[in-house]
């Protein structure tokens, strides 16, 4: 074993990045070179979205219901699902 708590398979080649949840999600985010940016649920621990950018991805972040990812030279917004963003207040 690797000694980890959990560990959660989705992406088919390096991953890049881990985001932690922003303010106002329940989400963990990963991406790479496989161009999948996959959108976790903290509570169940399993993928909750799969976004297919066709192409490595460089770097992404989250911020107020919208991923950010740099693609081949250029950055792509993206709304979060309604699901996976905590009810307004």
């Amino acid at each position: 074993t690797t000694g980890a708590t959990s560990e959660w398979a989705g992406h088919s080649h390096w991953v890049s990045r881990v985001e932690l949840t922003p303010a106002g999600t329940h989400v963990i985010s990963s991406g790479g070179s496989d161009g999948k940016l996959i959108l976790w649920s903290l509570e169940q621990g399993r993928a909750e979205e799969v976004l297919d950018l066709g192409a490595p991805i460089g770097d992404f972040c989250l911020d107020e219901g919208r991923v950010y990812a740099s693609v081949e030279g250029v950055i792509q917004v993206y709304r979060l699902p309604r699901r996976l963003c905590k009810a307004q207040r």
